[in-house]
């Protein structure tokens, strides 16, 4: 038999009587089941830490397959698709770059985007078949008014809307050099809420628009919109269009004649929902364009689809349950942590496991605050289009709670998923990462401040020398990431050149030199002379317990109720539990340990011998006719504990000759009435035959 060095570890020698009784009613196992956290390890025993340990892995687990399940549960694969579809359909936005695309795509892509009131077929005067109204298909069918969806699949809820935001003609006057200020009055500054413009100027005579359209307003229906260039506020004019095509169309010529756009417009967007039944998901779309203070425009589109609708199948049905099961969880945990805290106190922070604990347990909690926020505002909101389906419908709220609901979901599963590594700790080879990046602190973080000069000192020469030239060095923030996908050998060297083709070349080769070259390798050469020095002192260290012992307690457990028992098993246990205190096993431990499985005093003298042949236990193993003073000490005489087994081993060598020559004559004594039986065996045969 042989044991390695990943085998130290302590594991209590199988016994045959149990170790505990089960509560007897279910509150008293719920407290019993609580003590795991409250008391200390070395209070307990092994196998009873083992166990409880085991019990709250089983009990995280059934918590973080429900977490699975809600989480997956909600997203639709269809969502993207659905996401990829309303990009086709709006991708010329992308193409606005001046004021002439903007109202193009208004008269033109909005339009035919929004309306489908007609069928796909062409028509013919000689058609014979008749459209859903009973006319003659000789031109394409309209579709009446409650069929008319978007894609022919995806029904609008309310009417879109039109809003702008602009800046008063003064806003930059101030920041005019003198020598250009009596030839400049007007100016336009970058959009900032205090430079937004609150002036009214509605046309005479307007037809097809809303006065609201040409009066600002303050607290218009939504949230504040984030941009390419910045945030815009709540504020402005806007102009709800319509559920028919050809009102739509007057009403954005109306803007367009009217110069509703000027120098002074900073962002018109245009929002509306969706709801798709075939999938049941709801689309939020905002198409937004951005007219910065240097020309020109920049056209994008915003897209939210999402299944917030729920509890209308028997598979949600089932969910139902998983929530408040999932509530109930939460619930205990949040309790749990709250006793750990009183009991251990600031130290409670200390441990990044309880951190993690804090984590899930809030973004779990989040998550169902506004779970439940999300069903009930919708709800409002749907009883409020069925009174008023021709108003625009505000959804951007309930965008915003879903966006922050599906961000605590994933960050709670997330670190649920992190927390499993708790439960591997136990395990001497599961604890090297952990051990490597503490070896590693003190290393890295000089090599951090170091890493750190450099890299941000290459972002602001990248920025100031390409900025005006080159996107991806627009701003510090944008060089930065720039510089990091570089490291990670993503990169755009034409970009450098045509920015500048010396200093473009000049920067990337030193900057691949000095952070890719010189700093990636000395990061990992830290990281791996940490690994060997702490793996060195891993298998030094005295043995620890492993949750494997504990299982494969369990395993014998079977082994033996089957009839199938693995003796080695107890062995290995007794050497790793004999070896506990000072890390060396002595004949009388070794005894002792394998006398509570059972084994008789031959057996234990062979097992010794067998122990003291093997090059790796030999190292550990010791007799008990040492001295006493040296025998505790874990630093022995490596020469002097040599020599001790092998005077142990000689004896028990001599022990086991003495027994096999007895036995020898034994079997010497037994071969003449072997003998005799063996013709008596014959003559009954005979007798029986005859």
């Amino acid at each position: 038999m042989s044991l390695t060095k990943s085998e130290n570890a302590f594991s209590k020698p199988q016994n045959i009587e149990k170790l505990s009784s089960k509560p007897k009613n279910t509150l008293k196992w719920f407290k019993f089941f609580y003590k795991q956290k409250s008391l200390k390890e070395s209070v307990l025993s092994r196998e009873t830490l083992a166990k409880r340990t085991l019990q709250e892995l089983l009990i995280y687990c059934i918590f973080l397959t429900q977490l699975v399940f809600i989480n997956y549960e909600r997203s639709n694969t269809n969502a993207a698709g659905l996401d990829n579809q309303w990009k086709t359909l709006f991708n010329r936005i992308e193409k606005v770059t001046s004021i002439y695309d903007f109202w193009n795509f208004m008269e033109n892509d909005l339009i035919e985007g929004l309306h489908w009131e007609t069928q796909y077929n062409e028509g013919s005067k000689k058609a014979k078949h008749r459209c859903p109204n009973g006319e003659p298909a000789i031109k394409p069918c309209i579709l009446p008014l409650p069929d008319q969806l978007i894609m022919y699949n995806n029904m609008m809820l309310g009417v879109p809307r039109i809003k702008q935001n602009k800046v008063t003609n003064d806003s930059c006057l101030s920041s005019v050099p003198l020598d250009f200020s009596g030839a400049i009055k007007v100016c336009y500054a970058p959009y900032q809420v205090i430079h937004e413009e609150k002036l009214s100027f509605p046309p005479i005579n307007r037809v097809y628009t809303e006065l609201s359209v040409w009066e600002y307003q303050d607290l218009i229906q939504g949230i504040p919109f984030q941009g390419q260039l910045t945030t815009y506020g709540q504020g402005g004019y806007s102009q709800n269009l319509s559920f028919n095509k050809s009102i739509n169309i007057y009403i954005i010529k109306e803007l367009k004649s009217f110069r509703w756009i000027n120098q002074g417009t900073r962002l018109v967007t245009i929002e509306f929902s969706t709801y798709n039944a075939n999938v049941n998901l709801f689309s939020f779309i905002t198409i937004a364009c951005e007219f910065p203070a240097t020309g020109g425009v920049m056209g994008g589109i915003d897209i939210e689809v999402m299944s917030p609708l729920h509890y209308t199948s028997t598979l949600d049905f089932v969910r139902m349950g998983v929530e408040i099961l999932f509530c109930l969880f939460t619930i205990y945990y949040i309790w749990e942590e709250i006793q750990d805290f009183r009991v251990s106190g600031l130290k409670y922070f200390v441990n990044v496991g309880n951190i993690l604990d804090i984590g899930v347990t809030v973004l779990s909690l989040i998550y169902i605050v506004l779970n439940i926020f999300l069903l009930t505002a919708l709800l409002n909101e749907m009883l409020g289009l069925l009174e008023r389906p021709w108003e625009y419908v505000d959804m951007s709220y309930i965008r915003l709670v879903y966006r922050y609901m599906t961000y605590s979901g994933a960050g709670s599963l997330f670190m649920a998923w992190l927390k499993l590594l708790k439960y591997l700790s136990f395990n001497k080879t599961m604890q090297q990462f952990s051990g490597t990046l503490k070896h590693s602190s003190k290393n890295l973080s000089g090599f951090s401040v170091m890493f750190c000069i450099v890299f941000f000192s290459f972002a602001q020469l990248g920025y100031l020398l390409f900025g005006t030239q080159a996107k991806d060095y627009r701003n510090f923030t944008e060089a930065c990431f720039t510089l990091l996908r570089t490291t990670l050998g993503d990169f755009n060297y034409d970009m450098l050149i045509n920015a500048d083709s010396t200093f473009g070349v000049l920067f990337f080769l030193t900057y691949l030199i000095f952070v890719f070259f010189i700093f990636m390798n000395v990061f990992l050469a830290i990281i791996y002379d940490s690994y060997k020095e702490f793996k060195v002192e891993l298998f030094s260290l005295k043995p620890k317990f492993e949750m494997g012992d504990f299982l494969n307690n369990g395993l014998v457990k079977i082994q033996g109720i089957v009839g199938v028992l693995d003796r080695s098993h107890f062995v290995r246990n007794a050497v790793k539990l004999a070896a506990e205190d000072d890390g060396f096993v002595t004949y009388l431990e070794l005894r002792e340990m394998l006398k509570q499985s059972n084994f008789g005093d031959m057996e234990i003298d062979l097992i010794f011998l067998n122990l003291s042949k093997d090059p790796e236990v030999k190292k550990i193993l010791c007799t008990e006719d040492l001295d006493e003073e040296d025998s505790s000490k874990p630093d022995h005489n490596l020469e002097s504990v040599v020599k001790g087994n092998e005077r142990a081993a000689e004896n028990v060598r001599s022990r086991f000759e003495n027994l096999e020559r007895k036995m020898t004559s034994l079997e010497m004594c037994a071969l003449p009435l072997q003998r005799k039986l063996d013709s008596l065996l014959i003559k009954l045969w005979r007798i029986q035959f005859y």
